[in-house]
């Protein structure tokens, strides 16, 4: 067994055109760092010389908290308008504006907070401190896919299908097949976490979002996050 795949709630076209950039070791640059009694981060560029993929790679150290005021320190300027065109987008692209974001995340949140772990609303806050943005309009950023279908998929290949390409290693993909407007799509990140407790882990995802749908940790345990379809009425609604 060497290939496995699977779609979410959609799949490639026939005519897709595939990436065959290849893979490459980046040139790290250090940018900048940052550091607090309790915690602190480091800021890397990641070079790439193919394609738009140079990329900023965070290290965060310290509390839920200690994070999310490190990043905000270090990336306050393109947090900030990150979030605000992703509060624009989801104005422009909801019918009846404000009072139906409200009406869908209000609830949202509401139904949501028994289930969200103390240290995720204190980066949250943190982020907010940092940056001086709203912390409930940062929440909804948060919760907004939560209320929205994605189409993504993700691919394992190891032993026979990467023995003359990668010494039969593992390669693991996890295709967000999402929003592509330029807020996502020219702020792609790696955020490297190392928590007071626990495993680190890296989140592969965008800057100013804590939330994680692909990522690796040091116990060298992968996720990659699709929806599903149910098998049967039992269980609910996707």
């Amino acid at each position: 067994h060497a290939v496995t795949g699977s779609y979410c709630t959609g799949g490639p076209k026939k005519n897709a055109k595939p990436n065959l950039f290849p893979i490459t070791t980046p040139k790290i640059e250090h940018v900048a760092d940052y550091h607090s009694k309790t915690g602190g981060g480091r800021l890397f560029n990641a070079i790439h010389t193919i394609g738009n993929t140079t990329f900023p790679v965070l290290h965060l150290y310290g509390s839920g908290y200690d994070m999310g005021v490190a990043q905000g320190n270090l990336l306050k300027a393109k947090l900030i308008k990150m979030w605000d065109m992703f509060f624009d987008y989801l104005l422009a692209n909801t019918p009846g504006g404000i009072k139906e974001i409200e009406k869908l995340l209000i609830p949202l949140e509401q139904h949501s907070k028994p289930y969200i772990p103390k240290h995720f609303t204190d980066e949250l806050q943190g982020l907010a401190d940092a940056t001086g943005y709203n912390y409930t309009k940062l929440l909804w950023i948060h919760l907004f896919p939560e209320s929205a279908a994605g189409h993504c998929s993700m691919f394992g290949a190891w032993g026979k299908a990467t023995a003359k390409s990668y010494n039969k290693k593992l390669l693991q993909m996890r295709a967000l097949d999402y929003i592509t407007a330029d807020f996502l799509s020219d702020n792609h990140a790696l955020v490297v976490y190392h928590p007071l407790t626990g495993e680190p882990y890296i989140n592969i995802g965008f800057i100013g979002t804590i939330t994680l749908v692909t990522g690796v940790s040091n116990a060298k345990v992968s996720l990659s996050q699709i929806g599903v379809s149910n098998p049967d009425s039992t269980f609910g609604p996707q």
